[in-house]
């Protein structure tokens, strides 16, 4: 979420805030997902990759993690933010939802960081608007790079970003309650990804993964909210492998037990540990 468009479809039904007491287990099973996925994947740097007759030396890469994970970092220091982020962490009324979007907003520039070989402190952040065109909200990007791309996601304690030198857009969504009453999903869905989501045995899950594969697309420019319900993916199992590729874009997707997750781009996307930023 962060960056990202309202889900129309969970207007119903918002996602359940974990509880307090709930924090340590959501905690260890997501790191067991992560462990489990790092420990089964092949993780060294993408080598080489071509790209329009060139090597791309540093290539897409993305990182899931929970808010706890970033904030707990030494470097974690809300002064990296600009004035216009620090103004709008002002603003949340919940602590949770200001803790989220600020661990996102430095967790991007970790990322820009580590994909352009300098400190977050040096990493020229700035957002704008595909719309209206105003430079306070929207799209993420670096104002003294335009040849790097980012994009974030914040939802109920799990964060992600990526930096790429290409188009990137990543998404993830907490594994809350949804609903799934066919008049909401026609305005998000085609009636193929419809019937998909009604006939699957987990309709929430489901639903879950078709949108943040559409999120994604709407960060990286390939869609948007108007054309949602005409973008169909429906012919892309919902249990794909981590690492995939349909259309000319390259898909990494992971499920925890608390989040979905999708990062797509034009090159391969590498999921790095927070703890190689």
């Amino acid at each position: 979420m962060g960056q990202q468009a309202v889900d129309p479809a969970s207007k119903e039904e918002a996602p359940r805030r974990p509880a307090q007491g709930d924090t340590d287990a959501l905690k260890q099973s997501f790191e067991r997902t992560m462990t489990d996925y790092f420990g089964s994947a092949v993780v060294e740097p993408v080598a080489g990759p071509v790209r329009k007759g060139r090597t791309v030396s540093n290539p897409p890469l993305a990182v899931l993690a929970t808010t706890a994970e970033v904030l707990a970092r030494p470097d974690a220091d809300e002064r990296l933010l600009t004035a216009f982020e620090r103004e709008r962490l002002q603003r949340f009324r919940r602590p949770a939802d200001r803790e989220d979007y600020l661990a996102a907003h430095l967790l991007v520039r970790y990322c820009a960081a580590a994909h352009l070989g300098t400190a977050a402190s040096a990493v020229a952040f700035g957002q704008q608007c595909p719309g209206c065109g105003a430079t306070g909200h929207g799209r993420p990007h670096l104002t003294d790079r335009p040849g790097t791309h980012l994009s974030l996601s914040h939802t109920n304690g799990v964060i992600a970003a990526a930096a790429a030198p290409v188009p990137v857009g990543v998404d993830v969504e907490h594994r809350g309650p949804r609903t799934t009453d066919p008049a909401a999903l026609r305005h998000v869905l085609t009636p193929a990804e419809a019937a998909l989501v009604q006939g699957h045995p987990d309709p929430t899950a489901a639903f879950l993964r078709l949108w943040v594969r559409k999120e994604a697309l709407i960060k990286l420019g390939r869609a948007t909210l108007d054309t949602l319900a005409s973008v169909d993916l429906s012919h892309l199992p919902l249990d794909l492998p981590a690492d995939h590729c349909d259309g000319g874009l390259h898909y990494l997707e992971l499920t925890t037990p608390t989040a979905v997750f999708t990062a797509a781009a034009e090159l391969p996307v590498r999921l790095v540990q927070l703890a190689e930023l």
